[in-house]
């Protein structure tokens, strides 16, 4: 605009005159439902409680830095839990509604004691490799005494089943070396185990080899179990291990739990609530469960199932997870399937879809096509060679034991081609009396070329694709647009509108107006008629020459010519293009800008209370812009939006117009403002600009 030719956008001249016409009309775990990752639930072979246990500590987690729901970073752990069992719901690291487990002490050190012997022994201060620290019980001689084995993984490390065992943090995160009884004895430190940290290769051996242990511990590395990384590493680290636990010949022949911990929260018992997942083939599918426990729950779990006896009154007091073993039943399954196109055409490819929820995953699709072909899979493409009717048929197949299957049919009519079908927009949406009015067909289906011809249904008839009519009066008017197409016989198909003419009220630019930067010679106002001859003063958006006709109230803080009246919807601007010569780089606008206050609106970290539109003919380089060219800009005071809605060439003549009611709802999309924003017209600028 020409309120300062220094900032805002490009500013552009032409040669031009211009007769203002002012339209003055009125118008008036279920709970974790949205995660992103998927689980195959292994359901087990036999029986409903484990004979074998996998156990892997992470560390210096709370329940909601883990899962997603109440602000975590662990979407598969998420899933994980969602698809078999985790240990209640918890709002916040401190509150739970349902159940909850509690981590015990900080730092780490007793936490790792307390959960293979029932008490941490006053070893709460991290001591690293301080091995042999006390001759307690510990579940170990609980497990040998059952005639059971075990061994104890740490990835890296060194010493691997020796009694020169060393984890790389001691002790602090691998209680076993703790005591003296496993330490000092050198048939127990053979099951002292180091495993490759990048691969866990000897740790995932043992899980499908013939003859694994019953109990098994894995301590990661304090990079893959968090301790000095961030959740998004060791969920990444979680969601490469565990699917390789879940699919081993342990987990897959046997009756294996997986229990998935962190060993310490943010808070203080038993507050201190941290996730704890059980999964596998005995544990039940989506569940959460309802207890409260802590780390004496992982050993009374030990000593329910296994028939062991107690190390302490801890564990003896505490309360076992078993509710979260048992036989589970899979919901129905069910399935159905989508295609398109909605209407298949004889050899074109059709694009079959299945959604299927309910059983156990993963599901096997396959597929009857009725014409005597089949298929596999979700999702697939069939071509039809014939013109009928094929009834085609979705099976799906689910992973449970006995398995579940459900099938969808629907019968599909297949066509020579696509039913012929019209539609047709008009703009300005809010015609006015002498303005053109451009309508757009859109056809399709049907065989090309098509022909299409106009009632404006004011007598006057058109024909092609897009047409411009102008009323000569203000009416409701209900206007046909007809399609035909070339088969034989051919199809014709009709859409209709009503448009509303409104009148028009013609104006000068009288002394209502203030005319700017206007002076005689090239450019003038006389007698209403602002006359401009295109000067090009070179110089690119820094040096441009303007002429405009400005009246109302504008963000720059002026007020100039007289008030609008209210209710103006619409502005045109009657133009006789005469001339132009351009510059390498010239461009030029001739332009209807329309001012609008609104409420004090933020939008990109700007606020700003005004809106600054155009409806424009543009030209850059030489090239006109095409018809519904839109930006944006910010000139420093208000929301800037152009669109261009009209082409003209020197020598023609024309009228451009500007829709109150459109420019304010492009504007405020344009900057992801709400579109019932209050638009109230301020002001008007009707002019030339260029360089």
């Amino acid at each position: 605009m020409s309120k300062n030719p220094a900032t805002g956008k490009i500013k552009i001249m032409l040669i031009c005159c211009f007769v203002l016409l002012g339209s003055l009309i009125v118008t008036p775990l279920a709970a974790y439902s949205n995660q992103s990752h998927s689980q195959s639930i292994i359901l087990a072979p036999t029986g409903s409680s484990f004979d074998y246990i996998v156990t892997i500590l992470m560390e210096n987690n709370g329940y909601c830095e883990v899962i997603t729901t109440c602000g975590g970073g662990g979407p598969y752990q998420t899933s994980l839990a969602a698809a078999y069992g985790l240990a209640g719901t918890c709002q916040s690291d401190s509150a739970c509604s349902i159940g909850g487990y509690s981590a015990i002490d900080h730092p780490s050190e007793g936490n790792y004691v307390q959960l293979i012997s029932g008490d941490d022994y006053g070893f709460t201060g991290d001591c690293g490799y301080c091995p042999a620290r006390t001759s307690a019980a510990n579940i170990i001689d609980r497990i040998e005494a059952s005639g059971r084995t075990w061994d104890a993984w740490f990835e890296g490390g060194s010493g691997s089943g020796t009694c020169s065992a060393h984890p790389p943090r001691g002790g602090d995160h691998y209680a076993f070396i703790t005591f003296t009884d496993i330490q000092t004895n050198a048939a127990r430190c053979s099951h002292l185990l180091s495993t490759t940290a990048s691969t866990d290769t000897q740790f995932l051996a043992e899980l499908n080899s013939a003859t694994p242990a019953n109990y098994i511990w894995l301590t990661p590395t304090d990079s893959n179990n968090c301790h000095d990384t961030a959740m998004s590493f060791c969920d990444n680290y979680l969601k490469t291990l565990v699917p390789k636990i879940l699919s081993s010949t342990l987990f897959t022949t046997k009756r294996a739990a997986l229990w998935l911990q962190y060993d310490e929260g943010n808070d203080s018992y038993p507050h201190d609530f941290v996730y704890g997942s059980w999964s596998g083939p005995v544990v039940k599918t989506g569940y959460v469960g309802t207890g409260s426990y802590d780390h004496y729950s992982y050993l009374k779990t030990l000593e329910v199932v296994w028939g062991l006896s107690s190390l302490t009154s801890n564990d003896a007091n505490a309360n076992p997870m078993t509710e979260f073993f048992g036989a589970t039943t899979p919901p129905v399954l069910s399935t159905a399937f989508t295609f398109s196109p909605s209407t298949p055409i004889v050899n074109l490819p059709v694009t079959f879809s299945s959604t299927t929820t309910g059983g156990a995953s993963p599901y096997t699709i396959s597929w009857n096509f009725g014409d005597g072909a089949t298929g596999t899979g979700a999702s697939l493409a069939h071509t039809f060679t014939g013109l009928q009717s094929y009834t085609v048929t979705e099976t799906a197949t689910d992973s449970s034991t006995p398995t579940q299957t459900a099938t969808s049919a629907q019968t599909i009519p297949v066509v020579a081609s696509l039913p012929l079908s019209t539609s047709f927009t008009f703009l300005p949406t809010n015609p006015t009396v002498s303005s053109p009015v451009s309508f757009t067909a859109v056809t399709t289906g049907g065989t090309l070329p098509y022909t299409i011809s106009w009632n404006f249904g004011d007598s006057a008839s058109a024909t092609g694709a897009t047409v411009t009519h102008t009323y000569a009066t203000a009416q409701l008017l209900t206007v046909t647009e007809t399609a035909t197409d070339a088969s034989s016989p051919k199809q014709i198909a009709t859409a209709t509108h009503t448009v509303v003419v409104s009148s028009s009220l013609t104006g000068n630019f009288d002394n209502t107006w203030y005319i700017n930067n206007c002076p005689g010679g090239t450019e003038t106002i006389s007698n209403g008629v602002l006359q401009t001859r295109q000067s090009t003063p070179g110089g690119g958006s820094n040096s441009y020459g303007y002429c405009t006709g400005q009246r109302g109230t504008f963000p720059w803080g002026s007020t100039v010519g007289t008030a609008l009246p209210s209710g103006i919807t619409s502005v045109t601007v009657s133009f006789n293009f005469l001339s132009r010569s351009l510059l390498s780089g010239s461009r030029y606008h001739i332009y209807i800008a329309l001012y609008y206050r609104i409420p004090s609106s933020t939008s990109g970290g700007t606020t700003y209370s005004w809106l600054d539109t155009q409806s424009r003919i543009e030209n850059i380089g030489g090239t006109d812009s095409p018809i519904g060219t839109t930006d944006t800009y910010d000139p420093g005071d208000s929301f800037g939006w152009d669109i261009v809605t009209l082409q003209a060439n020197p020598g023609q003549t024309g009228i451009l117009t500007a829709d109150a009611t459109q420019l304010c709802q492009g504007d405020l999309a344009a900057w992801g403002l709400p579109a019932n924003t209050q638009c109230t017209l301020a002001g008007i600028e009707i002019g030339t600009e260029g360089y």
